[in-house]
This record gives structure tokens, sequence and C-alpha cells, in this order.
């Protein structure tokens, strides 16, 4: 009967299968008997391989990967996957976290000897922790009101150069870290931020509204300048043409005068306003 069972069991351990290695995908062959001709474990490219009791293939997608770590149980893990992290009052602030990354493969093996676990492992574990930790350093430089505003930004540009430069070399190519929409930050925090918010956007209103105030005033201002102006302008022309013609008048009334007393004879002498008064009777 013992004899029996060993052989069944020989049998079970040495049945021979087959293991697909689809296109984007390498693997490494780990023959855990050690056993194998070429070592105990060697990458491999697409294609179908024979495999036994006591080898193993770990796959490796050489195409882009996301991965994805929140608070919703409903995405990504039944567990609460999300990150939270701490500005520098000491504030906590919880993220969801996502990343898009590949494997260079010309490295696959070199990432299975460094945590002889697959890429799913190695991604929800060690790249996890690894963002983890970088955002938690990377955060407490930051005080609560530049995380809620607008260096959230920097705050990832950080983080995603942090981890590039850690993981990239090792073979696991970090293309893009994100946070999967708002970061959550205490009520009582969000609430304060909200109202500040608020205030700084109708103080900027009324500045705004002041400085249209001002312009119109001075547009108004500029306006009966130009009218004032205008007014002005007239009225000297019309001063200079009353001139004109109340000098006119005043000849006609002299000439007038003149030829009422003239004698018909001519002076033996004239001074130029004679002469100027003989002109204009010819006109």
């Amino acid at each position: 009967m013992m004899r029996k069972f060993l052989c069944v069991a020989l049998l079970g351990a040495l049945a021979v299968g087959c293991t697909r290695i689809e296109p984007g995908y390498v693997a490494v062959k780990v023959d855990t008997w050690g056993t194998s001709e070429k070592g105990s474990m060697e990458q491999v490219g697409p294609g179908r391989y024979m495999s036994w009791g006591g080898v193993e293939f770990y796959k490796f997608p050489v195409f882009v990967q996301q991965k994805i770590w929140t608070k919703n149980k409903q995405e990504g893990s039944p567990i609460d996957q999300s990150i939270t992290i701490q500005t520098n009052e000491g504030l906590s602030v919880n993220l969801d976290i996502g990343l898009k990354f590949m494997v260079n493969k010309e490295k696959a093996l070199n990432i299975f000897r460094m945590y002889r676990k697959g890429i799913d492992d190695v991604a929800d574990v060690f790249l996890r922790n690894q963002i983890r930790d970088a955002f938690v350093s990377e955060a407490s430089q930051y005080a609560v009101t530049d995380l809620y505003g607008k260096r959230k930004n920097d705050l990832l540009t950080n983080v995603e150069e942090r981890v590039k430069k850690e993981v990239n070399p090792t073979g696991i190519i970090v293309e893009r870290i994100y946070i999967i929409g708002d970061m959550r930050f205490p009520d009582t925090v969000r609430r304060a931020l909200n109202a500040k918010i608020e205030a700084g956007q109708k103080a900027e209103q009324r500045e705004t509204e002041l400085r249209e105030a001002e312009a119109e005033a001075q547009k108004r201002l500029a306006t009966s300048r130009g009218e004032a102006e205008a007014i002005l302008l007239k009225a000297n022309a019309e001063a200079n043409a009353n001139k004109v013609i109340s000098k006119s008048l005043d000849q006609k009334v002299l000439l007038g005068r003149f030829i009422e007393k003239w004698d018909g004879k001519l002076p033996s002498t004239m001074s130029g306003d004679s002469i100027q008064l003989l002109k204009s009777l010819d006109k």
C-alpha cells in the first residue's frame, strides 16, 4: 500500500505539463528542486514550455500596467489600501493613489532575484510601501493649506521623482504616480479651509469691484474734462468770431461817418489809416 502511494506521488510530481507565455510577457522559470541544467532560475520569452513538478513560471508584463490603492473596498482590493500622510502641522490627510509602471524585459530575472515574488506581489507590497514612504516624507514639508491648494502638484512631482530614482534602476519603470480624486482632510480642517478660501474670494471680488468703480470714475472724469475742453474751445472760437465781427462793424460805422462828412476832395497828405479807409470804398 505504501509503495503504491509513493509511486502515485512520484508520478504526479513528475507529470509533464505545458506552460504558455503570452506575447507582451517574459517569465522567470524557477526549478525549485534545483535540477535545471541552466541553474535554479532563468528568464524566458513568449512561447510554450514543458513543465513538471518542481518547476514554476513567474510572468512579468513588459507593457504598461496600472495599480490603484484606494479606501473604497469596491475598487482594487476588498481592504482599505489608501495612504495616510501628515503635514508639517501634524494634520493627517488620506489619499487614494494610482500607479502606472512597466517591467524592463531585460531585467525580469533581476527583479525576481531581488524580491522573489511575481509582479503583482512586487507592486502591491514593495512598490506601494516605497510610494507610501515617499509621500509621508515629502508631505511633512508642506502646510495643510499648501496641499489644499495649488502645491499638491509639487508634492506629486517630488514623490514621483523620488520613487523613480529608487525603483527604475531595478528594472521596474515607474511612468506615473497620481492621486485619485480629492485628498481627504479632517472635516474641521476642510470647513476652515473652505471658509478661508470663500473669504479670500469675496475679498478679491470686492477689490475687483473697487477697481472697476475707480476705472468708471476715471472714465467719467475724462469724459467731463473732454466735454469741458470742447465747450471752452467752442466759447473761445465764438469769442474770437465776435471780435472779428465787432471789428468789422466798427470799420463800417466809421466808414459811414467818413462818407457823411466827406466833401469829395482828397487831402493833400494821407496817413496809413486814411489810405486803408479809401481802399475799403472800392469793396
